[in-house]
């Protein structure tokens, strides 16, 4: 017999017995029924594990930029332009050579030196101050007596530097007569001298430095000279008088005293080359000075 049919049978039968079949009123006892438990399932291992992902160690190199960051960009107001101012020269030491002193005179070129005129030397400082040529002239040596306290004193004499080239022999009528055409403590005192003789009875020095034809003030008197023979002589007029001197000579008219202290050629510049006297094709190529003590 099959084994799947005899449970349903039992239990049929059972089911008979108790409904009423029986007139037994015995009463049934129920028995409760326990509630199926709920089935343990067993975790089991796979027996194939999952792989792991591989964790690949890479060596990764990051770069650090030796680069500086730019600098930040301030603006600032643009420097003014650079004038670059060229140094003047510096000026020539030419003691006392005569020659170097009035090249440099002429040419208006900065100079040192030192000048003697009769027997009081000066020093002397050539200044170019554009359009002008200024020549300073310092007392040093050769003054005496009364006049020994100019030794120190100064006078300025300006001129145009293209009048001073065309013609230097500007410069020697205004060292030999700065009273009028020059300027400084040392004219001063000139002028307060001159002054004081004609006030007293007291001599007075003057030096006289024209050319023929040209006249000077003597007093109340007046100096003219007429003419100069090459380098021999030079006849003046005083006084309604001519006279004839030679250099060196002096020559007393009434209080005054005449010396003529130097006669000598002029020079002059053609053509970059130095030339002096009838060389320089002028009509007067010699120029004298005088020294004139005059007594009141």
């Amino acid at each position: 017999m099959n084994k799947k049919y005899i449970l349903p049978t039992a239990l049929m039968i059972l089911l008979l017995t108790g409904s009423g079949c029986s007139m037994n009123t015995k009463k049934v006892e129920q028995i409760p029924i326990q509630p199926t438990p709920t089935p343990i399932v067993a975790e089991v291992a796979d027996p194939i594990e999952k792989e792991k992902p591989s964790t690949v160690t890479a060596e990764v190199t990051i770069a650090t930029s030796t680069e500086k960051a730019p600098a930040e960009v301030i603006e600032t107001e643009p420097a003014p332009p650079v004038v670059v101012v060229s140094p003047k020269p510096a000026p020539v030491a030419c003691g006392t050579d005569t020659s170097c002193l009035q090249k440099h005179i002429q040419n208006c070129l900065p100079a040192t030196g030192e000048m003697t005129f009769l027997v009081q030397t000066f020093g002397l400082i050539i200044t170019d101050n554009g359009q002008t040529c200024t020549v300073r002239h310092t007392a040093k040596s050769g003054f005496e007596g009364e006049f020994a306290s100019w030794i120190g004193e100064y006078f300025d004499c300006s001129f145009d530097k293209a009048t001073l080239k065309a013609n230097p022999e500007i410069y020697t009528d205004a060292f030999i007569d700065p009273i009028n055409q020059c300027s400084g403590p040392y004219v001063d005192l000139m002028k307060s001298l001159d002054t004081a003789s004609q006030d007293t009875t007291t001599k007075s020095t003057k030096f006289i430095g024209i050319d023929v034809g040209k006249s000077s003030s003597v007093g109340d008197d007046t100096f003219t000279i007429v003419r100069i023979t090459d380098l021999n002589s030079v006849t003046f007029n005083y006084q309604s008088k001519d006279y004839t001197i030679t250099p060196g000579e002096t020559k007393i008219i009434g209080t005054t005293e005449i010396t003529l202290d130097t006669l000598e050629e002029k020079t002059c510049k053609i053509n970059g080359e130095d030339l002096s006297g009838l060389e320089c094709h002028q009509t007067l190529p010699y120029k004298s000075t005088f020294k004139v003590l005059y007594i009141k």
